[in-house]
């Protein structure tokens, strides 16, 4: 008779540091909020052909078609951890990774000066390739919340313009 073998992998260790990004904008919360947690509001300013909507509380995609000066074309599975109206939107993506997913969650905060969004993605893997695309989505992130900022407050979407 055989022995049963078990085997457990070890868990993947997470980098503790996070990707947090700040933006100020300059119009009505509804509006910030609309934009970030529908398809519509995302395909405006930033992909092609989102599959977002929250009434059917499924997983959603990220799409991009011939985007950036590189044309690239991708899709990218998302999965809605919370939400509430004007206040925030979180969810698990897979960015590219081996060992995903990170967790992303947008914060919006109404301020006498505009709206204040908080973006944080945390849990890249402790690895090479972990390290690379935190140092990417960094940046990343960083210029999705200036095209954001753009499209809200001037009604200027570039994501044509490449």
């Amino acid at each position: 008779m055989k022995k049963a073998v078990h085997t457990t992998s070890a868990p993947v260790q997470r980098i503790d540091v996070p990707i947090e990004v700040k933006v100020l904008i300059h119009a009505p919360i509804e509006n910030v909020y609309q934009t970030l947690t529908t398809s519509e509001g995302w395909d405006a300013w930033f992909t092609t052909g989102m599959t977002l909507d929250l009434s059917k509380k499924e997983d959603f995609e990220f799409v991009w078609k011939d985007w950036g000066v590189d044309h690239i074309s991708t899709k990218v599975r998302a999965k809605v951890k919370s939400y509430s109206d004007n206040q925030h939107f979180s969810f698990y993506w897979n960015y590219g990774l081996h060992n995903g997913p990170t967790l992303v969650c947008i914060e919006m905060k109404d301020t006498v000066k505009g709206v204040i969004i908080k973006l944080t993605e945390t849990g890249y893997p402790d690895s090479n390739e972990g390290c690379a695309m935190l140092v990417d989505c960094s940046t990343g992130w960083g210029e999705a919340l200036t095209l954001l900022k753009f499209y809200l407050e001037k009604n200027i979407s570039t994501k044509g313009d490449f």
